[in-house]
């Protein structure tokens, strides 16, 4: 294990900005020092800081030795498994899969799947954290489970079920679209606008034929793309939308027979994941119709914001990502480096 442990042999690519792998390696070493010193809660404390913020299939493989030798073989075999991800050298992979063998009789392995996919999974509460998004193999301790699935637009799903050590299960859910976002593709002939706002300033705007991306800064980055098939929706309500000015904010302007009517729904996000609360809303009723055409141009204009406005945009523009590294791209985007995010943008 020490062996494992002394070197961080390598991160994911592309490589991290310097400040993050720094701090990544600071973490990564002082969970080094509490592991040589027994100390392997606060070992696992450190790695996990370090996985977070410079995901590496060697860490996740020392995290689950440590998880192994406290006698936890769910969360073991989790990161056993997560450091196969992406290796395809049999020799490389024989350590992990052999513990994952072994630790196979003590835990029960759940394959949650979706109808549709993409629901994000939960054990027992929400408020102990995502364990992953369906479909996914989870580790779980024998006994009964509540597992509880969430998608955008639509119900939650809840499956209570017994699971026995050493067994294979399944879980499958049918999440069902919420009556609003039904009844929500009748305006689609009366939409006329949609724009997110942050103190004033709009970073996108969208009306039928066009899009705008940081208009006050920037032109000809984007263009309307045709909306995919489910109309726009669920649409902002009285129960959603803000009493007053808001400083980050999606207002949405719909059309009916007697006027013109807006609702504006306060934006939030989680300021240490990047993670937009409303993102449903806004796929809903903006991004689902823009694309960007020049990501280098909006990496450059996203540079030169205030970190602190930074944030806010990214959180709303790397919903337009695509590909398996837009997290990291954003994360170091927030932090003075957007090149990476500005090319995952375009697609």
């Amino acid at each position: 294990m020490i062996g494992l442990l002394a070197s961080l042999a390598w991160a994911v690519d592309p490589a991290p900005s310097v400040d993050v792998a720094e701090e990544s390696e600071l973490h990564f070493q002082r969970g080094v020092q509490a592991y040589r010193a027994g100390a392997l809660e606060l070992a696992i404390e450190h790695l996990l800081l370090s996985h977070r913020l410079a995901p590496n299939r060697n860490t996740a493989f020392n995290l689950a030795r440590c998880y192994d030798e406290l006698g936890r073989p769910d969360q073991a075999w989790r990161y056993y498994d997560v450091s196969l991800k992406g290796e395809d050298d049999p020799q490389m992979q024989a350590p992990a899969l052999q513990a994952m063998a072994r630790l196979e009789p003590q835990v029960a392995r759940v394959q949650v799947r979706s109808t549709p996919p993409g629901a994000t999974v939960y054990v027992g509460r929400r408020d102990l954290g995502v364990r992953g998004v369906a479909p996914n193999t989870l580790p779980l301790l024998p006994g009964k489970h509540t597992l509880v699935l969430e998608l955008q637009g639509h119900s939650p799903a809840t499956v209570t079920q017994m699971f026995t050590a050493n067994g294979l299960f399944e879980v499958n859910a049918t999440l069902e679209r919420e009556e609003a976002d039904r009844r929500a593709s009748a305006l689609e002939a009366v939409w006329v606008r949609s724009d997110v706002e942050l103190d004033g300033e709009v970073i996108l705007s969208v009306r039928p034929q066009f899009c705008d991306v940081l208009p006050d800064r920037l032109s000809n980055v984007s263009a309307w793309r045709e909306p995919l098939a489910r109309m726009p929706g669920p649409v902002p309500g009285s129960s959603l939308a803000a009493q007053g000015d808001t400083d980050f904010a999606l207002n949405v302007v719909v059309e009916d027979v007697r006027a013109q009517r807006s609702s504006r729904v306060a934006l939030s996000r989680d300021k240490k994941q990047l993670f937009l609360d409303q993102a449903g809303l806004l796929n809903a009723w903006v991004l689902n119709r823009c694309e960007i055409t020049n990501g280098a141009a909006v990496a450059d204009a996203l540079q030169e914001l205030p970190r602190r406005r930074r944030a806010d945009v990214v959180a709303v523009l790397a919903e337009l990502g695509a590909g398996d590294n837009v997290a990291g791209a954003a994360f170091r985007c927030v932090r003075g480096d957007c090149e990476e995010l500005g090319a995952l943008l375009r697609f």
